[in-house]
């Protein structure tokens, strides 16, 4: 059995079916906190949730290290790469005497990209980072190449 065979095994899980049933539904996007889940249990949970229902999902997460964890988890756990990302940050790059880190500020356009899209993805970032004031998706998409 490999990792990625795993998260099927999430299905009993008391409160999953439930939780699953609300975000798959078709009412407006909601906000759901789960708490209690511990280390890789929560790449675990994720990667079933996105397996079943196969929507975008945004990821926040306390600290980027945090997040880098989770992509490497849902990686293993059998969400596709191309399929899931981390959102850095970019406001620190703008501070003055700083160094522009054109890497970081792809990965950013790839995410944002990601979520503009229409294919289902998962998108991972911290407060700073998915709620930092960007431009709209229709300025970004049209210069996708």
């Amino acid at each position: 059995m490999h990792l990625s065979d795993l998260p099927v095994l999430a299905d009993p899980i008391p409160g999953f079916a439930d939780l699953a049933e609300r975000l798959g539904s078709d009412s407006p996007a909601g906000v759901y906190e789960i708490e209690g889940l511990a280390g890789t249990a929560k790449g675990f949970t994720i990667s079933r949730f996105f397996s079943r229902l196969q929507k975008t999902l945004l990821i926040i997460t306390h600290q980027q290290e945090q997040a880098l964890r989770l992509w490497d988890d849902l990686v293993r756990f059998g969400v596709p790469e191309d399929l899931c990302c981390v959102l850095p940050s970019s406001q620190s790059l703008f501070l003055e005497g700083d160094t522009t880190d054109h890497r970081v500020i792809g990965e950013r356009i790839a995410a944002l990209n990601m979520l503009a899209g229409s294919q289902p993805c998962i998108v991972i970032g911290t407060p700073e980072a998915v709620f930092q004031y960007t431009s709209p998706p229709d300025d970004l998409l049209p210069h996708i190449f």
